[in-house]
């Protein structure tokens, strides 16, 4: 295969992965907790497994979520992990490779080890894990069949593609190379673009690569309807914000209550955040000749406003905060800076009777219960 890439791959069965249960590390022996008799905050639970899978030197499993400042991030769990370039399941000889397919990755599943674990203030944990012993099965590619690949790199006598996205990288990478006097034209193999999604036939294996073809190009509207697409965010000063397909076609990112109307809000929040040349997941819905594709974003786990496992959450631990008070029907509703739910714990419980609507006190946050979803002040 081409020397640009490694994979390890196997014909036996997968290693199996350690399924530790949150209530054997709640106590250590099994014992779960009744929770009104012992709070439990679920957050150290996860920084506990986590440090147990360290300890034991277990298999585990991890999900990629994105790719920043030279690595990946993935999620064990809820906990996100550094997973440096050099520790994935393969390699490449150019880090460009890597952000050029990394929007493909995203919610793909490998198998790792933790090889550090950090504790830092506020109720922080830094981990990093190793996943270069996943390994990958054999598959048979047939010829003259059609596949979907993405080109890495185009050189002067041809391109560089993977076909790996094919099969959701379930077999790891597939590159082979196109030839530029197999293209029908010059001009169509002039367009080609790193980073562009491609469709080719399978020719065969050579002596050190697979031999692919370009196919006929389509109306390339209809093919991507339906499809998850990388986007490239363009941003310049105070103009509007821009969006590129594949870094090729443009698009539009409605941000509207039919769309979205749990998450709204949050989508507006993280597009403010948004930097030019940042890469994002969506999936295109339309296309529309002045505006172009209509997109969707992708990750709508994400835009759950219940979703507690935020650099904010976190950092409301140890401090204190205004809870403002609202009563209705009888019922007290305590809110951190009038927006996340808490209560109150300890010997204060008693005079909440005495609070009336609106009233604003200071209290100190001692935990959070990320599952239910509210903090425990006093």
């Amino acid at each position: 295969m081409l020397g640009f890439f490694k994979k390890k791959i196997h014909n036996g069965a997968d290693n199996e992965i350690d399924t530790v249960s949150e209530e054997e590390i709640i106590d250590g022996n099994g014992e779960n907790l009744v929770e009104d008799e012992k709070p439990i905050d679920r957050l150290e639970i996860l920084f506990k497994y986590i440090e147990n899978v360290h300890a034991e030197d277990k298999t585990v499993e991890c999900k990629i979520a994105f790719f920043k400042d030279g690595l990946f991030l993935a999620r064990i769990r809820k906990i996100y992990c550094d997973l440096p370039l050099h520790l994935m399941p393969w390699e490449y000889g150019d880090e460009e490779y890597w952000r050029i397919i990394a929007p493909s990755l995203c919610g793909k599943v490998f198998k790792c080890k933790v090889t550090e674990v950090t504790r830092l203030e506020n109720k922080r944990i830094q981990v990093q894990i190793d996943a270069s012993e996943h390994e990958f099965r054999e598959v048979e590619l047939v010829e003259n069949a059609e596949y979907t690949g993405i080109l890495l790199q185009k050189l002067p006598d041809g391109l560089l593609i993977d076909i790996g996205v094919q099969f959701y990288w379930k077999y790891g990478p597939l590159a082979g190379i196109i030839y530029a006097s197999d293209f029908e034209s010059p001009e169509l193999f002039d367009a080609c673009e790193a980073g562009q999604t491609i469709n080719v036939r399978y020719l065969g294996e050579g002596e050190n690569f697979y031999r692919f073809a370009p196919l006929s190009p389509d109306e390339p509207y209809s093919e991507y309807i339906g499809r998850i697409v990388w986007v490239r965010v363009c941003k310049s000063g105070d103009a509007a914000m821009g969006y590129l397909v594949e870094n090729k076609y443009k698009a539009a990112l409605p941000v509207t209550k039919a769309v979205y109307p749990d998450g709204k809000r949050i989508l507006r929040k993280m597009r403010n955040e948004w930097k030019d040349g940042d890469i994002i997941n969506c999936e295109v819905v339309d296309f529309k000749p002045k505006k172009g594709f209509i997109l969707k974003f992708a990750d709508t786990e994400s835009l759950d406003e219940n979703s507690w496992i935020t650099d904010e959450i976190i950092d409301y631990i140890g401090k204190k905060v205004d809870v403002y008070v609202h009563k209705e029907n009888g019922k007290t509703k305590l809110l951190i800076d009038d927006k996340y739910p808490a209560i109150m714990t300890g010997k204060y419980v008693e005079k909440l009777h005495e609070l009336y609507d609106g009233d604003i006190i200071e209290c100190k946050v001692g935990s959070v219960d990320i599952y239910k979803r509210f903090f425990r002040i006093k």
